[in-house]
């Protein structure tokens, strides 16, 4: 048994905070900063279906901004997103029914499977001093003496919520593997994702600047770490689905592919 097993514990429900990055689903991937979805970018949807993609409020109140940040209408926003290939950002605030969301650099082309990371397979991942949703702090050292599978997500990442019952069950399955869940978002969302997506994982939270030096910026990413504290594999994981999302036959496939025999 892992020396760390039973610490990524089942963890409760709180309420939402407010003034976070968001992103909208991608056919592939998900990205903080990233291109329309294909379906929105094609058929310029209307404003509510947008909303219902963000996964937000229905009285959520859309604003948008082209690079230079001046305001712009909804349907030359869209335009330029398409023809342009231009990547976005959201900010919202929940409490005020406010979202807005503003054009950005040239989308850069990825892989559909590999990430582009800073760290490279048998490099030692940075070090890290965090704690987690359930009041835990934890440092590079949980990550020894047994494989680790890093699962990089954000709340209202579609394919992240789409995975969590592969990630619970794979780390129900396997005693040789933690599965801790890693996201830049603080704890109380965390735990509200927890209770309303039923993740059975504690959370590594506001881990942005450690996310920032391994370089991940695509959601939902999984990082296969040896026992030594060294990155085995990094893969988008919505890859690895051969329809849909991921199941926990699909991942724990890949981690076996990787792991040193």
């Amino acid at each position: 048994m892992p020396p760390f097993a039973g610490s990524w514990a089942k963890v409760g429900c709180s309420l939402r905070g407010k003034d976070h990055h968001d992103a909208v689903d991608h056919p592939r991937l998900s990205l903080r900063h990233h291109a329309f979805g294909t379906a929105h970018a094609q058929t310029a949807s209307a404003p509510p279906e947008l909303v219902s993609a963000l996964a937000l409020p229905a009285d959520t109140k859309l604003s948008f901004l082209d690079t230079d940040g001046s305001t712009i209408g909804y349907r030359e926003f869209m335009q330029k997103a398409k023809d342009d290939k231009l990547s976005f950002s959201i900010d919202k605030d929940v409490d005020a029914h406010t979202a807005t969301l503003r054009l950005g650099s040239v989308s850069k082309p990825a892989s559909a499977s590999q990430p582009t990371l800073k760290i490279h397979p048998g490099q030692t991942l940075p070090s890290f001093a965090l704690d987690t949703a359930q009041a835990r702090h934890l440092t590079e050292a949980a990550l020894s003496g047994h494989y680790t599978l890093l699962s990089f997500y954000f709340a209202d990442c579609l394919p992240c919520i789409a995975e969590v019952p592969a990630l619970n069950a794979l780390a129900q399955r396997r005693d040789d593997l933690e599965v801790p869940p890693v996201t830049y978002e603080p704890g109380e969302t965390a735990r509200t994702f927890a209770g309303q997506r039923k993740l059975q994982l504690d959370s590594l939270i506001d881990a942005q600047a450690w996310i920032d030096v391994i370089g991940v910026d695509t959601y939902p990413t999984l990082v296969l770490v040896d026992p030594h504290g060294r990155m085995a594999a990094a893969v988008i994981s919505t890859s690895l689905a051969k329809h849909g999302s991921p199941t926990a036959d699909d991942i724990g496939h890949w981690i076996d592919q990787h792991r040193a025999h």
